[in-house]
């Protein structure tokens, strides 16, 4: 006699609670591992030319963390994302220079706590993409503006910066929309 083999796509209906905890923990563990990814991709110097940009890889992945981010928030609430901010703030400190260090530990704290206080505010109106899309361009802008003079001692990179920034945020952002459309149509059903 064979078992059935769960159906995985379906299961987070039968099992809310084991789905929430999931998601939890993928929330969590996506924030740590973009956040050391990023600090990588920084330390390294690794950039992407694309005609008058240039544009660094560490700032592709900077912008993925302000999207994460949102979802810890979901997850765990306000303090979580509070401690989630605080273990990030710290995490530089194991790799790269001084300089950089500190730079994208200043630059991520004001830039996360700035992108929690404006996503909290607008989830009140009950708009997730809202709620996502603006508060990930203040983050943005503002770890940019942070970061940029700090490591590099220069502001020609800037520009870079943010629309890296702006473009993996505008991907993520696509990926929910397309994410909660498909969970929908799974409930409906």
């Amino acid at each position: 006699m064979t078992t059935a083999r769960p159906d995985t796509v379906t299961d987070h209906l039968r099992d809310p609670a084991a789905a929430v905890r999931r998601g939890r923990s993928a929330a969590a563990l996506g924030y740590v591992g973009v956040i050391l990814t990023t600090n990588v991709a920084a330390t390294t110097g690794a950039t992407l030319d694309l005609a008058l940009l240039t544009i660094p890889v560490g700032a592709v992945c900077a912008g993925a963390v302000l999207e994460i981010q949102d979802h810890v928030h979901e997850a765990f609430g306000p303090r979580g994302v509070a401690a989630a901010i605080g273990c990030g703030t710290g995490l530089p400190w194991l790799l790269g220079s001084p300089a950089a260090t500190t730079a994208s530990a200043l630059a991520f704290l004001l830039s996360e706590t700035i992108d929690a206080y404006i996503y909290a505010r607008l989830m009140r109106r009950r708009s997730q993409a809202l709620a996502m899309m603006g508060s990930n361009a203040a983050g943005l802008v503002v770890d940019s503006v942070v970061f940029v003079p700090l490591a590099f001692g220069t502001w020609a990179p800037l520009t870079g910066q943010v629309v890296s920034k702006a473009f993996a945020t505008a991907i993520a952002v696509g990926v929910q929309a397309v994410a909660r459309a498909t969970r929908q149509r799974l409930v409906a059903r």
